[in-house]
């Protein structure tokens, strides 16, 4: 049964005096965890905590089921990392390592507690609490999500930011971005590599000894009568995070994980030697990436969405570098190399500009790799008539797709650590940069383009460009982000909007490593306007909302994104891009299972004439084929049916056939003809054939009442598919 307005609001009245208690619980609690852990090696407690946490079988890796959490270990570092270090005088039983993961699980829900009551029902003002929502979904964000970006997409970007700058920046700074890559892969293999060490070493011995013994460092020792005489055969391989693990979570209590913390702990020596790169360079970005016990805050009790290890994620001690999460590492590793470069200052102006045009031209290629764009230029300017006086305009990038305008600005700033962190002054100006000055660019530009029959713009070199716009019929505004925001852009919409949008017409914003993912997923080039047409209608409806942006484009692979929730309800998409994670988990060698490149579902000979049509160069070649694409579930499959009977009645009569499939649900109406020639008799003369063509469409618009005709006109020679004219037309009397 649902609870009604009122019990929900007495429930959280409830809630909020429970709440005046948790500060000082937390603090309370926080101190007494201190006191405990005081007893272990520090390096021992954060890896059992890494280990019950965030260690996962990639080959079953699913978002959803991981109940891990990443802030749990790193709170536990931050702890410890407040007293200077000492290896302690106990070693980590198994009930250890449980009990500071149920306190540090206490902790970190009543903290998540008071996150909640702060950002959502402190202010009740309309405005105040659209921001309110955005603040608490970034918090939580922050707070708990790593690996923001996959990783090799991460370092890709890192070589298109600082490739060019590698020689002076091992002069200015002492290490280049390659060597940060390569030093973070070293520690990833260095954590692997150990950890499959201890796994066959200790699960090949069975050391018949009393719980409370003093085994060898190493040895795992087992209670014979608990294993019920079980013995455990040494493997020929065990992987960090396949049957070892699962072995290790079925060990009963009187196991011991001594030694864990050497495990993950690696000299810069040894990280000098995995990595290939020198010494003295692995040592400089160390000190660049890395906090030393003692230098935390003696203050910290309440878990932060930031905090010191979000920005030098390695820990230093006499032992060598223990990194908690690695994924926090990967995050980092731009703003470590920022942080050097705009410290040292010799390249950093130049190194801003270049941020901005890497991400730009970067965009534009990926959009163009599946779609054959016209690319009118990059940093284009035009004039504007502005309170009367005329003023010099800039828009980043404008791209045609058949009938398809993209408006694109790019936004390469910082977004800050406080605006992550939800603090509200700062979350508003930030997303105010990126998304509202964004916004206000494109449509600037839009409306000049939309208000001329040829629009002129400037390139930088004075080079005059003229546009075309005969036959546009969608116009898009992107604006490409290089932070990744995609969980705070994606809750953005005609119900959340606080302040961001003027007008009806929403931006598709999206950071550049999840235009990555899209456009290397995507398999035909009219489904980007398509994806971004019900991308930017979910967000003017306002009812549907998701956890990011990869979870839009997964249901638009699953289902074309179509969800109609009923009036006064809204859908929540989360969870679909498990087959992404498992399929680039595979690619980058991280999964040993392989995994099928995600793909929206559709019959080769469905795909084949979509292609076809779309590349044909007619003027309404790509209107058409998103046309063909919006035919969902059964259609396609009735679709084909009837070509194929429209096929053979062709090669039959010898003259073209026609298939008509009528769209009436929603205005505005329209017909999808798709007429096919014999290949003996295909009417040579093109002005023939379009008028051919154009009488058999007003006839059956005009039949079906329809008041839009889109056809084509094909030639299909067995799995062949030719199309030799793609167009619309308009019925003036439907």
């Amino acid at each position: 049964m649902e609870s009604s307005p009122a019990d929900m609001s007495m429930r959280i009245q409830d809630l909020r005096r429970e709440a005046q208690r948790y500060p000082d619980q937390i603090r309370y609690r926080s101190e007494r965890l201190r006191e405990y852990m005081r007893k272990f090696n520090p390096l021992d407690v954060i890896a059992n905590l890494r280990l019950s946490n965030v260690m996962n079988d990639p080959n079953e890796y699913k978002e959803i089921d991981h109940e891990g959490l990443a802030i749990s270990v790193e709170y536990v570092a931050l702890l410890l990392a407040k007293d200077n270090f000492e290896k302690g005088t106990r070693w980590v039983l198994s009930h250890d390592a449980k009990y500071i993961d149920s306190i540090i699980e206490e902790i970190v829900h009543k903290s998540n507690v008071l996150d909640f009551l702060d950002t959502r029902y402190r202010y009740r003002e309309e405005a105040n609490e659209q921001l309110e929502l955005i603040r608490n979904k970034a918090r939580g964000h922050e707070k708990h999500v790593r690996n923001k970006a996959y990783d090799v997409r991460q370092y890709e970007v890192l070589e298109g930011l600082f490739g060019k700058y590698e020689d002076r920046m091992r002069e200015a700074i002492g290490y280049t971005s390659y060597d940060a890559v390569q030093v973070t892969e070293a520690i990833k293999e260095l954590d692997t590599e150990k950890l499959n060490l201890w796994i066959n070493t200790n699960m090949s011995e069975r050391v018949d000894k009393k719980d409370g013994e003093m085994p060898h460092p190493m040895t795992t020792f087992l209670s014979r009568e608990i294993l019920g005489g079980v013995e455990y055969e040494k493997p020929t391989q065990f992987d960090v995070c396949d049957a070892g693990i699962e072995r290790i979570a079925d060990i009963p209590e009187t196991v011991l994980f001594h030694g864990l913390g050497d495990i993950i702990t690696h000299t810069k020596e040894e990280i000098s030697t995995e990595s290939g790169i020198p010494e003295n360079r692995v040592e400089r970005f160390l000190q660049s990436a890395s906090i030393r016990f003692g230098e935390i805050d003696d203050d910290l009790y309440r878990p932060r969405p930031r905090h010191a290890l979000k920005l030098r994620p390695i820990l230093e001690c006499k032992m060598g570098y223990c990194t908690p999460i690695v994924g926090t590492l990967d995050d980092a590793l731009r703003k470590i190399i920022e942080s050097d470069l705009n410290r040292e200052g010799s390249m950093w102006g130049n190194y801003v500009t270049h941020r901005h045009d890497f991400t730009l031209d970067k965009s534009v290629d990926l959009l163009a790799a599946e779609m054959n764009l016209t690319k009118y230029g990059t940093n284009l300017y035009y004039e504007i008539n502005q309170n009367s006086e005329a003023r010099r305009a800039e828009v980043d990038a404008v791209l045609k797709y058949g009938n398809t305008l993209f408006i694109l600005e790019v936004k390469a700033g910082k977004f800050k650590s406080a605006a992550r962190e939800g603090k509200r002054l700062t979350i508003q100006s930030e997303l105010e940069k990126l998304i509202k000055e964004s916004h206000q660019q494109s449509v600037r530009a839009k409306d000049y383009i939309h208000e001329r029959d040829k629009a002129v713009f400037d390139k930088e070199s004075g080079e005059a460009v003229e546009f075309d716009i005969t036959n546009i019929t969608r116009t898009y505004l992107v604006s490409v982000t290089l932070e990744t925001i995609g969980h705070i852009t994606s809750a953005v919409n005609s119900r959340v909007n606080p302040g961001l949008i003027s007008g009806k017409e929403f931006p598709w914003i999206v950071s550049i490593f999840d235009l990555m993912v899209i456009c290397d997923l995507v398999h035909l080039g009219p489904m980007i306007p398509q994806y971004v047409e019900r991308r930017l209608r979910a967000a003017q409806r306002g009812d549907i909302a998701s956890i990011d942006e990869l979870d839009y484009f997964g249901l638009y692979l699953e289902n074309g994104l179509l969800l109609a929730p009923k009036e006064d309800e809204h859908a929540f998409i989360a969870s679909h891009t498990t087959e992404m994670d498992s399929y680039y988990m595979y690619e980058y060698g991280h999964r040993e299972d392989p995994a099928e490149k995600p793909r929206q579902e559709m019959p080769e000979m469905f795909e084949r004439v979509v292609r076809s049509v779309a590349n044909c160069g007619d003027s309404f070649a790509v209107e058409n084929a998103i046309r063909l694409l919006d035919m969902g579930g059964d259609s396609r499959e009735i679709y084909l049916s009837k070509l194929d009977q429209a096929a053979e009645r062709a090669a039959k009569r010898g003259k073209p056939n026609g298939v008509h499939l009528a769209f009436t649900e929603e205005p505005p109406s329209y017909l999808i003809a798709t007429y096919v020639v014999p290949s003996n008799n295909r009417i040579a003369d093109e002005e023939e054939r379009r008028k051919l063509i154009s009488r058999k469409c007003g006839e059956a618009a005009v039949e079906y009442g329809i008041s839009k005709v889109f056809y084509t006109y094909i030639d299909i020679d067995g799995e062949k598919v030719d199309t030799l004219m793609a167009q619309s037309m308009y019925n003036p009397f439907a």
